[in-house]
């Protein structure tokens, strides 16, 4: 499975411009369909949700090296 997103949210802040395509498969397709179910949400969502906290985890880790 690919999926490709192009515009993220970072708190009230949309971020657009980047690109990253995620693959998935195997167990860890798996273990992400049964979190999404768990959460009520789709794959879709459940992997933006993901994305969207390595970006805010990723930039908080910049903002600390400036």
């Amino acid at each position: 499975m690919y999926y490709d997103y192009t515009r993220y949210t970072y708190g009230e802040r949309e971020i657009s411009g980047g690109y990253v395509t995620v693959k998935i498969d195997g167990d860890v397709a798996e273990a992400a369909r049964r979190e999404a179910e768990k959460e009520g949400v789709s794959l879709e969502e459940f992997i933006a949700d993901c994305l969207n906290q390595l970006l805010e985890s990723l930039t908080k880790e910049a903002e600390k090296d400036t």
